[in-house]
């Protein structure tokens, strides 16, 4: 079989290159090959005739980026990206990944500020999407780094075993609410925190520092569920007043503070 190598002179290790086989008959007639099967003699290609490619590419995989937040959803059809999922990262790739060549241990997740080293429990591969579920909950705002500790390889047969990327944060904020200051004497929707005669104190709190005070809204409502009036007839938009150390109070009342 003869053999003929592939250029190396493009001057990037990433390129395509093109090739048509031409063919004559005993009589002289000649005829090239065609990589299409729709586009006609229309002045494209060579001959009249579409050229075959080849990709050529030996640029080692690298990790683009990372993310935390972000899972694999197959428990919806068709299967989906999920944000705000708190145990797992999606770690993406320049290019597809070879499924086979991934596993666990191939990767390391290091939680800033020393909260804890992490193997994945579990990983999916999408194209150039790897998702690794740490299967421990990952703090709002940690941004935590991702590291290669094992090899993986692209779908051209490039591999390497080298590489990281810290985690951009994805995850949303876990805000508390709690009430309190109700007149209520009895338990459940009967207590304090659930029944009043006047006013009712909502406290709000992060688990991480937010851009600014929470915005509350409170609307008088019907025993259906229905706004009396309108969404925020009571307060619109009010901001907690700061306490100090991510939390933000606010009395309301029927009829507004």
């Amino acid at each position: 079989t003869e053999s003929v190598a592939l250029p190396t002179t493009s001057g990037t290790p990433n390129h395509i290159v093109d090739f048509q086989a031409a063919v004559a008959d005993l009589a002289g007639n000649y005829g090239y090959s065609d990589s299409s099967s729709t586009k006609g003699n229309d002045g494209t290609g060579r001959h009249g005739n579409q050229p075959h490619t080849v990709k050529i590419d030996q640029i080692l995989p690298q990790i683009s980026s990372a993310e935390t937040g972000k899972a694999w959803d197959t428990s919806v059809t068709p299967a989906a990206e999920k944000s705000n999922v708190r145990d797992s990262i999606v770690v993406t790739f320049d290019g597809k990944v070879k499924e086979s060549s991934i596993s666990e241990s191939d990767f390391q997740v290091v939680l800033s500020g020393g909260a804890g080293t992490f193997v994945p429990a579990s990983v999916v591969v999408q194209g150039s999407d790897v998702y690794l579920d740490i299967d421990s909950t990952i703090p709002s705002n940690n941004k935590p780094t991702v590291k290669l500790q094992g090899t993986v390889e692209d779908i051209a047969g490039n591999s390497t075993s080298a590489g990281s990327a810290t985690a951009s944060d994805k995850l949303a904020p876990v805000i508390t609410v709690t009430r309190s200051g109700g007149s209520g004497t009895g338990t459940g929707a009967e207590a304090s925190d659930s029944l009043t005669k006047s006013k009712m104190t909502i406290t709000v709190s992060s688990d991480e520092n937010l851009q600014g005070p929470p915005k509350i809204t409170v609307t008088d409502i019907t025993s259906t569920g229905a706004a009396v009036t309108s969404v925020g007839n009571v307060e619109d938009q009010s901001l907690g007043v700061a306490q100090g150390g991510n939390v933000w109070k606010l009395v309301v009342a029927k009829g507004g503070r």
